[in-house]
């Protein structure tokens, strides 16, 4: 039998995940990149955007 655990897996690269853009508030899904490059807005075009399921 497994020990229970609380960790969290992370998606993979590849994986649709929910970002919210801090400069005009658009929710989108966007792929999870292999590499942490940043993911533009489909609205507005800025990069401050981020998912509340990765950290």
């Amino acid at each position: 039998m497994l020990p229970i655990s609380n960790s969290v897996v992370p998606p993979r690269p590849g994986t649709s995940i929910l970002y919210i853009c801090h400069n005009c508030g658009e929710k989108f899904t966007a792929k999870k990149k292999l590499f942490s490059f940043p993911v533009k807005c489909s609205k507005c075009g800025s990069t401050k955007c981020v998912s509340p399921t990765v950290n």
